[in-house]
């Protein structure tokens, strides 16, 4: 009877319970694997989405930069009259320098001048190509907005750029663009760098000529190769070598524009493939970017995994199976013979240790991090999956082995092992009951750091060292990174200000002291407020702010001071800092001192707008002067005189005296003609050798100009006296007026002059008018 009742048992119990333990095996294998794949896979989407956010930061960060750059050469007055005079031999002189420092420091490698019509007026970086029609999207949508404009734009030789179109306005009027851009090239050797993954730039064939694309690339010193995919041209790649030649079909599926993950096995090896359409600034897609990362590791430590788990589980059903029956027996005997009650009771008691034994092992098995134990031979007696994970051995190989040749770096042996004889003595060491920092080796031999703490165990008289192990790898791959940023930022040349969304500073860099004097701890803690020089209304403070929070960033030129008190101009770029839900949570001011280049521009503009010998305003100040005058003139109806001369003997003078006196008399000449012209608005000019011209606005009568040229013929006609020579001129004048001679200003600087040689012939040393109501005076 006992043995019926057994095999129902048997056939109700141990068989369903052999069934589960199967399906738990194999469930478990594959939820281990699952969960290794939706890792990897998790981790590779999060670094595709890094490598497009850092694009964007990359691209903004040179947009500002681009930016910057052209609105700072369109406020250079000197490029601004060359570009005017369509003078394109001096523009190129002024701008070239500036180009290819722009070149060096930033990979600048485009630099044009648009005319308002988008027609090419000179391309700085080929300076002998112009005069061409310009239809990129940029350039067409900064026509239309007047606004700058940045984005990708594919060249008509397949090579794409960044480009920065800013419209150029002078008083006013559109007078052209400024384009500057750079090849994407650069940015993607960045983001590649930055995140460890291989990018394939790649172009449909049809958006291309293969001939300008090969000479376009030819230009840039790039290898081609037309024929490699069937539909689309690589036109960049940031790998040290070619592609391999059987991941080329998945590099033309990828360009398709899938927005999926890809697990692709190539000669034994594994790359996860991921790719990103590029749209051009309008928004069309005119490139393909493709990430490439190698995860052969990766899927092989999973396969690994799944294996272990698949082998450990099979042991465990299988002893757990040979248990069951075990037990099913013992019972049955027990059932039979009343005498085995003893036998029983160790039976339980068996149990006890095998389910503490089991417990033991579920924990070392589920750990996360390695746990090893050694004994006084070390040997390793304990190897958990974890350890496996990370060292790459199994626990076959582990058991039983030496842990240092197992693990430690080979320049570390001998002091490891004269640690662990010192521990084995006396059950100590300075690694027991500590947590440290320590190197260790795969089985690939890659060394790599890990985090140790270790306890001591007193096993049959012998000490037994347990140790537990967490590969703090990627944990100082961030910290490398934190620390890189950090290093960025303090090094800066720029000053960098962090504040809070209401305005207090948190954090400045070193650059900031340097450029305003004011110390961290004067800062930190206070308001930006405190750097304001007082030249500002707080209206501009107003719409800086309201830009700022409708497009997250302003930039532009501002005033500010120093500890000291002194002002100085910087150029400000203000951005706001968003979290993930779209929240600002900071603000960050990136700023640089502009001081030199204001001086620099007001020395150029004293070099092209005033005579180097007299020091008052020369031909060019004097023509723009008068086209000015000429346009107030006409809104508030007002009468505008030119007073055309030149110095009567001058020549005697010169040739007799030499040229030193010479120069002297036209010095002190200006200085007299200033004397007699008190009012602001007049202004008198020397327009080469001995000729001068006066501009008297706002005038009430033709007449009135007639009292200036008086008082210039007599002030010029008293002697001069020069070095103890004495030397006497004179002044013949001519004079014409708008509007009602002209109000055209070339034609009454041509009116003024015939009217002067008129004096000339009347005898010198008088003036005369252009027209019939003329005075003349002898």
């Amino acid at each position: 009877m006992a043995k019926g009742k057994m095999s129902i048992i048997k056939s109700t119990v141990l068989l369903p319970f052999v069934s589960l333990l199967t399906i738990l095996v194999c469930g478990g294998s594959v939820g281990v694997y699952w969960q290794q794949d939706s890792h990897n896979q998790q981790q590779w989407h999060n670094v595709a989405n890094d490598i497009q956010d850092t694009m964007k930061l990359v691209q903004q960060a040179d947009a500002v930069l681009m930016s910057a750059a052209a609105s700072a050469i369109q406020r250079v007055e000197a490029v601004r009259n060359a570009y005017l005079q369509r003078d394109r031999s001096a523009l190129y002189r002024l701008v070239q320098e500036l180009f290819q420092e722009l070149n060096v420091s930033s990979r600048i490698t485009h630099f044009y001048f648009h005319q308002p019509d988008r027609i090419n007026f000179m391309r700085v970086h080929q300076p002998d190509r112009h005069g061409d029609l310009i239809s990129r999207h940029t350039l067409r949508m900064a026509q239309q907005s007047g606004q700058a404009v940045t984005g990708l734009e594919m060249g008509p030789l397949g090579t794409l750029a960044l480009r920065c179109v800013v419209p150029w306005y002078h008083e006013r009027q559109l007078i052209g663009f400024v384009e500057i851009g750079k090849e994407i090239d650069q940015e993607l050797s960045v983001i590649a760098a930055i995140h460890q993954v291989d990018l394939h730039l790649l172009v449909d064939k049809k958006q291309l000529n293969r001939s300008d694309w090969q000479v376009g690339q030819q230009m840039l010193g790039k290898q081609t190769d037309w024929d490699a995919f069937d539909h689309h041209v690589l036109i960049h790649t940031t790998a040290t070598d070619a592609p391999h030649p059987r991941l080329l079909p998945f590099l033309s599926a990828a360009s398709t524009g899938l927005q999926r993950l890809h697990d692709r096995s190539i000669d034994y090896s594994h790359f996860n493939i991921i790719s990103r359409p590029l749209a051009n600034v309008v928004g069309q897609e005119i490139a393909t970017l493709v990430a490439v990362q190698d995860v052969t590791s990766q899927v092989r430590q999973s396969r690994r995994a799944v294996a272990l788990v698949l082998v450990l589980g099979l042991v465990s059903a299988a002893g757990l199976t040979l248990l069951g029956w075990r037990l099913l027996e013992r019972l049955e005997r027990k059932l039979n013979e009343a005498e085995e009650r003893e036998s029983a009771e160790r039976q339980r008691h068996e149990q006890t240790i095998l389910a503490s034994e089991n417990l033991f092992r579920s924990i070392t098995a589920s750990a996360q991090d390695a746990m090893i134990m050694v004994d006084d031979t070390e040997s390793i007696t304990l190897w958990n999956r974890s350890a496996t994970r990370i060292f790459q051995y199994d626990e076959q190989e582990a058991i039983g082995s030496n842990l240092h040749d197992l693990i430690a770096p080979a320049r570390f042996l001998e002091v490891a092992r004269i640690g662990f004889q010192q521990f084995v003595a006396s059950g100590t060491g300075n690694l027991i009951g500590r947590t440290i920092e320590l190197w260790g080796r795969r089985k690939n031999g890659e060394e790599f750091p890990f985090e140790l703490s270790t306890a001591a165990v007193l096993r049959d008289g012998h000490w037994h060292a347990v140790g537990i192990l967490r590969d703090i790898s990627q944990r100082k791959q961030a910290e490398q990174q934190l620390k890189l940023g950090f290093s960025v930022i303090e090094h800066a040349a720029e000053g960098i200000i962090i504040t809070s969304t209401d305005g207090i500073i948190q954090m400045v860099n070193p650059a900031v002291s340097r450029i305003t004097g004011f110390s961290v701890e004067d800062l930190v803690g206070h308001s930006p407020r405190l750097l304001r020089s007082g030249r500002h209304r707080d209206a501009f403070y107003q719409e800086m702010w309201q830009t700022i929070k409708a497009e997250g960033i302003w930039r532009g030129e501002i005033w500010n001071r120093r500890k000291s008190g002194e002002s100085y101009p910087e150029w400000l770029s203000i951005s706001a800092i968003f979290d993930s839900h779209g929240t600002i949570t900071n603000y960050v001011g990136i700023f640089s001192d502009i001081t030199q280049r204001k001086q620099f521009e007001g020395q150029l503009e004293r070099l092209a707008f005033y005579d180097a010998l007299t020091a008052i305003p020369n031909r060019m100040l004097f023509s723009q002067s008068l086209v000015q005058a000429i346009r107030e003139a006409q809104r508030r109806n007002e009468i505008v005189a030119v007073l055309y001369f030149d110095l009567d003997l001058f020549k005697r003078v010169n040739d007799t005296h030499g040229h030193a006196i010479g120069d002297m008399l036209l010095q002190e000449t200006a200085q007299r003609l200033l004397s007699v012209l008190p009012r602001k608005e007049d202004l008198v000019a020397r327009l080469g050798g001995d000729e001068f011209a006066v501009i008297l606005r706002a005038i009430q009568q033709p007449a009135d100009a007639a009292q200036v040229a008086e008082k210039i013929i007599e002030v010029l006609t008293q002697p001069f006296y020069l070095h103890d020579i004495e030397c006497r001129i004179g002044a013949s004048i001519g004079i014409s007026h708008f509007p009602a001679q002209s109000t055209e200003p070339d034609r009454l600087v041509e009116m003024a002059d015939a009217a002067m040689y008129r004096s000339k012939k009347g005898g010198r040393n008088r003036y005369h008018f252009y027209d019939s109501w003329a005075v003349t005076k002898g």
